[in-house]
């Protein structure tokens, strides 16, 4: 999907568009995938997409409590590390989904997998694509959850807020992209992710990602 104007021409999408746009274009790209997975601990998320009649399309991300082990604080998409209920990262992602937000699973439509990534707390996550259609009544595990964020795509597809740096962490040199949005600033690995898709999928190319300036991603390919 290229066009002169690809961001208005996405908010026009009808969820059936949206599913088949996006669909074709996840099994249309080579994904991401991390072959040297040992020191990693397998993690999925779901990029949650949710279309209301009435106000568009919105990514629902969560404010993670300051309980939890890993990413106190941190604006994140729902998810978490794969367990043995899990055979697949589309079943982890709509478990962990489940338990921290209380949306039902069959109230998503899966639509694909997007690219794998070696976060920096050493979690091989694979993100899954879903739609949610129509607005539901999302209910936070306040052991992991804090608050939950239901910001408009378009605020993301259009730029608002955006920056990129070149970071380095422990000697490796990788891309930082950011969202600094009223509700939350999102950065680290859930800003990347949006900003890929955004790149990859829809053809929105604003400081395109560039997997050269990502030597912490590099050593695991």
């Amino acid at each position: 999907m290229k066009t002169n104007n690809p961001a208005n021409e996405f908010l026009s999408l009808s969820p059936d568009e949206f599913c088949f746009t996006v669909a074709d274009a996840l099994r249309s790209r080579k994904r991401v995938q991390l072959r040297r997975q040992d020191a990693l601990t397998p993690a999925a998320v779901l990029f949650c997409v949710e279309h209301d009649d009435d106000d568009g399309y919105h990514l629902i991300l969560t404010e993670r409590s300051t309980r939890v082990e890993n990413h106190r604080g941190q604006v994140s998409f729902p998810g978490g590390r794969m367990d043995i209920r899990d055979p697949t990262p589309v079943a982890c992602a709509l478990r962990e989904s489940y338990e921290e937000i209380g949306l039902v699973p069959r109230d998503v439509e899966p639509l694909g997998l997007f690219d794998d990534y070696p976060t920096i707390t050493f979690f091989a996550v694979t993100p899954v694509i879903g739609l949610v259609r129509g607005r539901k009544a999302y209910s936070a595990e306040e052991n992991e959850v804090a608050r939950i964020l239901r910001i408009p795509f378009e605020y993301f597809i259009s730029g608002h807020g955006f920056e990129t740096t070149i970071s380095n962490w422990q000697g490796y040199k990788y891309q930082m992209v950011a969202y600094n949005h009223e509700e939350a600033r999102i950065w680290g690995f859930t800003a990347m992710l949006i900003h890929r898709f955004i790149n990859e999928v829809f053809g929105i190319r604003r400081a395109s990602f560039d997997a050269g300036n990502d030597l912490w991603l590099e050593q695991f390919l």
